[in-house]
Protein backbone atom coordinates (compact mmCIF):
# COMPACT_ATOMS: atom_id res chain seq x y z
CA UNK A 1 0.00 0.00 0.00
CA UNK A 2 1.08 3.52 -0.68
CA UNK A 3 2.30 5.50 2.36
CA UNK A 4 0.43 8.69 1.41
CA UNK A 5 -3.05 7.10 1.44
CA UNK A 6 -5.38 8.33 4.12
CA UNK A 7 -6.16 5.97 6.97
CA UNK A 8 -9.86 5.67 6.07
CA UNK A 9 -9.02 4.68 2.48
CA UNK A 10 -6.56 2.08 3.72
CA UNK A 11 -9.23 0.73 6.08
CA UNK A 12 -11.74 0.48 3.22
CA UNK A 13 -9.16 -1.31 1.07
CA UNK A 14 -8.38 -3.76 3.89
CA UNK A 15 -12.08 -4.51 4.42
CA UNK A 16 -12.61 -5.05 0.70
CA UNK A 17 -9.62 -7.41 0.59
CA UNK A 18 -10.91 -9.34 3.60
CA UNK A 19 -14.33 -9.74 1.96
CA UNK A 20 -12.75 -10.84 -1.32
CA UNK A 21 -10.61 -13.47 0.37
CA UNK A 22 -13.78 -15.03 1.82
CA UNK A 23 -15.14 -15.64 -1.69
CA UNK A 24 -14.20 -19.06 -3.08
CA UNK A 25 -13.32 -17.73 -6.56
CA UNK A 26 -10.84 -15.23 -5.07
CA UNK A 27 -8.84 -17.44 -2.70
CA UNK A 28 -6.02 -18.24 -5.15
CA UNK A 29 -5.55 -14.80 -6.67
CA UNK A 30 -2.12 -13.23 -6.39
CA UNK A 31 -2.07 -10.60 -3.60
CA UNK A 32 -0.50 -7.86 -5.72
CA UNK A 33 -3.03 -8.46 -8.53
CA UNK A 34 -5.86 -8.27 -6.00
CA UNK A 35 -4.44 -5.02 -4.58
CA UNK A 36 -4.27 -3.53 -8.08
CA UNK A 37 -7.85 -4.61 -8.76
CA UNK A 38 -9.02 -3.01 -5.51
CA UNK A 39 -7.19 0.23 -6.42
CA UNK A 40 -8.80 0.22 -9.87
CA UNK A 41 -12.27 -0.42 -8.42
CA UNK A 42 -11.76 2.32 -5.84
CA UNK A 43 -10.74 4.74 -8.60
CA UNK A 44 -13.76 3.73 -10.70
CA UNK A 45 -16.06 4.36 -7.74
CA UNK A 46 -14.42 7.73 -7.04
CA UNK A 47 -14.86 8.69 -10.69
CA UNK A 48 -18.48 7.55 -10.77
CA UNK A 49 -19.48 9.44 -7.63
CA UNK A 50 -17.32 12.47 -8.58
CA UNK A 51 -15.27 12.29 -5.40
CA UNK A 52 -12.02 14.17 -4.94
CA UNK A 53 -8.95 12.31 -3.74
CA UNK A 54 -9.01 14.28 -0.45
CA UNK A 55 -12.71 13.65 0.11
CA UNK A 56 -13.49 11.11 2.81
CA UNK A 57 -15.28 7.99 1.60
CA UNK A 58 -18.03 6.42 3.72
CA UNK A 59 -17.46 2.89 4.96
CA UNK A 60 -20.72 1.83 3.32
CA UNK A 61 -18.88 1.90 -0.03
CA UNK A 62 -17.06 -1.30 0.93
CA UNK A 63 -19.82 -3.48 -0.54
CA UNK A 64 -20.08 -1.76 -3.96
CA UNK A 65 -16.27 -1.66 -4.24
CA UNK A 66 -16.10 -5.37 -3.38
CA UNK A 67 -18.82 -6.15 -5.94
CA UNK A 68 -16.95 -4.21 -8.60
CA UNK A 69 -13.74 -6.08 -7.74
CA UNK A 70 -15.53 -9.41 -8.19
CA UNK A 71 -16.78 -8.28 -11.62
CA UNK A 72 -13.26 -7.16 -12.60
CA UNK A 73 -11.68 -10.39 -11.35
CA UNK A 74 -14.26 -12.52 -13.18
CA UNK A 75 -13.47 -10.67 -16.42
CA UNK A 76 -9.75 -11.34 -16.10
CA UNK A 77 -8.56 -12.91 -19.31
CA UNK A 78 -11.52 -11.61 -21.32
CA UNK A 79 -10.27 -8.03 -21.63
CA UNK A 80 -11.19 -6.53 -24.97
CA UNK A 81 -13.72 -9.24 -25.87
CA UNK A 82 -17.23 -7.91 -26.37
CA UNK A 83 -18.86 -11.20 -27.30
CA UNK A 84 -17.82 -14.71 -28.20
CA UNK A 85 -19.52 -17.65 -29.87
CA UNK A 86 -18.27 -21.24 -29.84
CA UNK A 87 -20.09 -24.43 -30.79
CA UNK A 88 -23.51 -22.82 -30.57
CA UNK A 89 -22.84 -21.15 -27.20
CA UNK A 90 -22.75 -17.39 -27.12
CA UNK A 91 -21.19 -15.22 -24.41
CA UNK A 92 -21.44 -11.45 -24.01
CA UNK A 93 -19.22 -9.47 -21.63
CA UNK A 94 -20.02 -6.19 -19.89
CA UNK A 95 -17.87 -3.13 -20.41
CA UNK A 96 -19.05 -0.76 -17.67
CA UNK A 97 -20.21 -0.71 -14.06
CA UNK A 98 -23.18 -3.08 -13.74
CA UNK A 99 -26.58 -1.53 -13.06
CA UNK A 100 -26.91 -3.19 -9.64
CA UNK A 101 -23.65 -1.57 -8.47
CA UNK A 102 -24.52 1.80 -10.04
CA UNK A 103 -27.80 1.75 -8.08
CA UNK A 104 -25.86 1.36 -4.83
CA UNK A 105 -23.51 4.23 -5.78
CA UNK A 106 -26.21 6.70 -6.85
CA UNK A 107 -26.85 7.99 -3.32
CA UNK A 108 -23.18 8.97 -2.99
CA UNK A 109 -22.93 10.67 -6.38
CA UNK A 110 -22.04 14.36 -6.44
CA UNK A 111 -23.20 16.01 -9.60
CA UNK A 112 -20.56 18.28 -11.16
Amino acid sequence: MLPFLRREVMEIKDKVKTKLLLKPQCKHIDASYMDDTIDDALNDVRDYINSDVDEELPETLVTPITDLCVVRLNLTGAEGIVSSSKAGTSETYMDNIPKSIRRKLMKYRNLP
